[in-house]
């Protein structure tokens, strides 16, 4: 099989049972945008056609910078469709941060939205043809602007996060997009009568693997909501009749709280829920619970039945609580580097606490060190231009290292446990997973946000335990010092923080809302030097 024959599977040309469907829709102005099969083949024929009139070649760089919807799918699938490699970037990003990421990318040409235009205008390093992804390219060209090249050329340059040092250009072939994008289809279930919410930007690969490109093999709908504001996501499951989603723990999260904050109500609804939720988990059938919470389903449209969470840890107790309303939440494990997937649980084989199996073509074990290393079709090529640490992320045998510790069970489910590069290692020659403590700490609803990171005080060779957490109410040092200690009483000693500090403002994340914990470990020395 080659390139067009798989983009062929997402476009569907040809099918008149699909041409009218619509593959994906847009939040705009309280409405929905729609783009129908058909229209979704039009429109990437015609950027393919442009790229092929402003001299673009196959395995040049064509940067995409735009809004989630169908204007970005159809400019993404036109990319691959001219044989070009395409270079999602984050629409977010200032444009300080996206000039090197450009430079390094030595792009042909760009498709950017008309709002990202300014940005693009101050990124650029130097003057290629740029196409206004919402406006110009209207008319299909045919095929005669399509290139077919072999699935194992690089299709996609993603540049990591760059959490813990300079960002790297993941570069990946459509085989290895196809195979994820197929095997979790196939997990989840993918049907024509599909209805997705996409709430993440598609640059990054959980929402594109995960979520566009199977629904639009298994010629689903996705309604790209644009917002994770809870009471509007709630709107929009129920409007546009979802039945799942993809998502990160931060949404999960958001998600919880807007069922809780209806529960804590004193009206019926609130009492009605709370009743409910007290004896839910006695309940054994989960069809039962949800004829339990008919009313909360019904606001959800009725079909609302499955969140897929992937890009860091979710705590357990958030799972058992979407179980006992009757949602199953379903967490998998990947990175960049694996396009994105290497471990999901769904309904045949889950184990609540674990992230799940490994994808059927896909090896998991874990080194003498703890770490986990991954093999299979959706390894990476390679980081774009950068040999050596190619060479220092994949082994001769073809093992991902990934940098992540784990342990398997038995029954080969993979549990997580943290990240190598942000262990915590105390003056006792212990070492501490940040993560784990921080999933203690987030069981406070005093808490808006916790990070954990190490923290050097100038006197010790070692590192402490830091609790960095900004409130969710007003609180003293104190305060917030007692309720640390209260949560983290279950941990063992030495994992417990031995310092706290509040911020008074919102964390530095990175894209998929993980905290750039170096750069708060940073921010934090600084302040204690000055102090």
């Amino acid at each position: 099989m080659t390139s067009l024959a798989v983009l062929d599977r997402y476009l569907h040309a040809g099918d008149r049972a699909v041409a009218d469907r619509v593959a994906v829709a847009d939040h705009h102005g309280g409405g929905w945008a729609p783009m129908t099969y058909g229209e979704l083949d039009r429109r990437s024929s015609a950027v393919a056609g442009w790229l092929a009139a402003q001299g673009v070649e196959p395995g040049d760089r064509v940067v995409l910078l735009a809004e989630s919807g169908g204007d970005w799918a159809a400019a993404f699938l036109g990319i691959l469709r001219r044989g070009a490699i395409a270079v999602p970037l984050d629409v977010k990003l200032g444009a300080g941060e996206l000039a090197p990421l450009v430079a390094r990318s030595e792009p042909s040409a760009a498709l950017v939205s008309k709002a990202a235009t300014g940005r693009w205008a101050d990124a650029a390093v130097r003057a290629v043809p740029v196409l206004d992804t919402g406006e110009r390219a209207r008319e299909a060209a045919g095929r005669e602007a399509d290139v077919d090249r072999p699935l194992s050329e690089p299709a996609v340059v993603v540049w990591t996060s760059g959490t813990t040092g300079e960002p790297k250009g993941v570069t990946l072939s459509l085989a290895n997009l196809a195979y994820v994008a197929r095997q979790s289809g196939l997990i989840q279930g993918a049907r024509p009568e599909g209805r997705w919410l996409s709430v993440l930007p598609p640059n990054h690969l959980l929402e594109l693997c995960c979520g566009l490109l199977p629904a639009l093999e298994a010629a689903s709908t996705t309604f790209v909501a644009g917002t994770i504001v809870p009471h509007e996501l709630a709107s929009m499951i129920t409007e546009c009749r979802v039945d799942q989603m993809v998502v990160v723990p931060v949404v999960v999260r958001l998600l919880e709280r807007r069922v809780e904050s209806q529960a804590r109500k004193a009206d019926a609804t609130g009492a009605y829920l709370r009743a409910t939720m007290a004896v839910a988990h006695r309940v054994p059938s989960r069809r039962l619970r949800r004829l339990a919470f008919l009313p909360v389903h019904r606001r959800l449209g009725g079909r609302f039945r499955t969140l897929y969470c992937g890009g860091a840890p979710l705590e357990a107790d958030v799972v058992r609580f979407f179980e006992r309303l009757g949602i199953e939440v379903f967490q998998g494990y990947g990175l960049t580097e694996a396009a994105p997937a290497v471990t999901m649980n769904c309904r045949r084989h889950n184990r609540p606490g674990s992230v799940g199996r490994a994808l059927p073509g896909t090896e998991v074990r874990i080194s003498p060190a703890g770490e986990i290393l991954v093999r299979g079709p959706g390894i990476m090529i390679g980081y774009w231009n950068d040999p050596a640490a190619t060479r220092a992320a994949v082994d001769d045998d073809g093992w991902l290292h990934t940098g992540d510790l784990g342990h398997l069970d038995p029954d080969g489910y993979l549990f997580v446990t943290g990240r190598a590069k942000s262990l915590i290692v105390l003056d006792s020659g212990k070492k501490v997973a940040p993560e784990e403590v921080e999933a203690e700490l987030t069981r406070s609803e005093l808490f808006a946000e916790v990070c954990v990171v190490g923290l050097r005080d100038g006197h010790r060779t070692g590192e402490q335990v830091c609790a960095v957490v900004v409130p969710a109410v007003p609180l003293s040092r104190d305060a917030a010092e007692e309720e640390v200690s209260r949560v983290t009483a279950g941990l063992s000693g030495f994992k417990r923080p031995t310092a706290v500090r509040i911020l008074d403002r919102e964390l530095p994340k990175t894209p998929k809302q993980s905290h750039r914990r170096a750069e708060i470990a940073r921010m934090l020395e600084e302040t204690e030097a000055r102090r």
